[in-house]
């Protein structure tokens, strides 16, 4: 998304944003009125709402890093979506296991995206109503989310919907070497590659604060892994980190304060080049048992054509896109190696990787290859459709 501006900068007025602001209430007032009312009066909550519960931010802070093959019941799974990562392919595997285990899916209430404060409102609504399962444990609204959290990730209520102080969720997100993530958003926005027609011309105009360059364009190219996972609003981006006095160090600074707080609530990234092992992971830390699911490949969005080419190494164009993601880069480093340690902690892992792959090519085929819908279902749609429906229940 774009960045907003002031009337200054030929941005909305203050009077057209405070009738903006006005909507935005009346209409998240308005989509959350039955849930919020159900959760006042002591009511059935709508379909597909269990127990809400109250998690308080420091325990969602405080959760702790999952070990493969300790952790082996089922727990919720928040996988915060990268661009251009291969994230929409895990948001896909997401869904098949959903379907098919029955785990409730967290999606957006309007139009295809999470509206601003939607997730803390949802959180908040049925804050009142926490339960608790019948050994005492609380539990989450839903079991997994892994749709793009607009405007910026929410932690705080995430841990609410999808988990509570006993039970926290799994927090995964997926990072993709920093060149070949850039390239690749280079050639899907078209706009941009025929404006600039190079990274090195690109990234300049983001070091020169090209007035034609809005934040969110600026944002989507420089250290967007960065911010994405950070949980930062658009206006606290890291993408003019390194190309101000002293970038370098500044973007070494950024990253080592952001990696504590990853740590810290327990972040756990897969990696784009090694699909198969971060899906095996993913599915080790969840709980969920691979030998009874079914699933395959359903890659989205594959380029037909690379327009525009960035050798990787001292090439200037690589070093160009470097320059404006030192964050990520510093990011991607460290997690790579995190992987390597956690990927061997898998129990047997050389037999699961090759059940895996041995499905993922295949050409399997059932209802959970139902692509997953733009937003929750507010009803039942058809008797044939239930089990879809409750899956992706509002």
């Amino acid at each position: 998304g774009g960045g907003g501006g002031g009337s200054g900068s030929g941005g909305p007025s203050k009077a057209l944003q405070r009738m903006a602001r006005a909507k935005e209430k009346a209409n998240m007032e308005r989509a959350t009125k039955p849930f919020r009312t159900a959760a006042t009066k002591g009511g059935a909550l709508p379909m597909g709402f269990g127990a809400a519960n109250g998690a308080a931010d420091a325990a969602v802070a405080a959760s702790p890093l999952p070990t493969p093959g300790l952790r082996r019941q089922r727990r919720g799974v928040a996988f915060l979506k990268t661009y251009k990562t291969g994230s929409t392919t895990v948001a896909m595997y997401m869904s098949a296991c959903a379907y098919q285990l029955r785990l409730r899916a967290l999606h957006p209430l309007d139009k295809g995206w999470f509206a601003p404060r939607e997730l803390e409102a949802r959180a908040k609504a049925f804050g009142s109503s926490a339960g608790s399962s019948a050994t005492g444990a609380s539990s989450g609204l839903f079991d997994v989310s892994f749709r793009h959290l607009t405007p910026h990730a929410d932690y705080a209520s995430l841990g609410r919907l999808l988990g509570g102080p006993a039970a926290p969720p799994l927090f995964v997100s997926i990072l993709r070497e920093p060149v070949s993530r850039f390239v690749s958003l280079f050639n899907f926005v078209g706009t941009i590659r025929v404006k600039y027609r190079s990274a090195e011309a690109f990234v300049a105009a983001v070091k020169g604060r090209d007035p034609a360059l809005t934040l969110g364009d600026a944002n989507s190219f420089c250290n967007n892994m960065a911010w994405v996972v950070s949980g930062r609003p658009l206006e606290q981006s890291y993408a003019w980190v390194d190309l101000e006095q002293g970038g370098q160090e500044a973007a070494s600074k950024e990253a080592k304060e952001l990696i504590q707080t990853l740590e810290g609530r327990g972040v756990v990234m897969l990696m784009s080049h090694r699909m198969s092992e971060s899906l095996v992971l993913l599915s080790n830390l969840a709980g969920w048992d691979l030998g009874a699911l079914q699933f395959r490949d359903m890659t989205e969005r594959v380029q037909a054509s690379k327009k525009y080419k960035c050798e990787k190494g001292e090439t200037a164009c690589a070093q160009a896109i470097k320059s404006c993601n030192g964050v990520d880069t510093a990011l991607y480093e460290h997690y790579l190696g995190r992987f390597n340690q956690i990927i061997r902690q898998i129990p047997d892992l050389d037999r699961q990787l090759n059940a895996f792959n041995k499905k993922w090519s295949s050409r399997a085929g059932g209802a959970w290859t139902k692509k997953y819908p733009v937003n929750c279902r507010k009803k039942i749609q058809s008797p044939a459709t239930r089990q879809f429906d409750e899956v992706h229940a509002c």
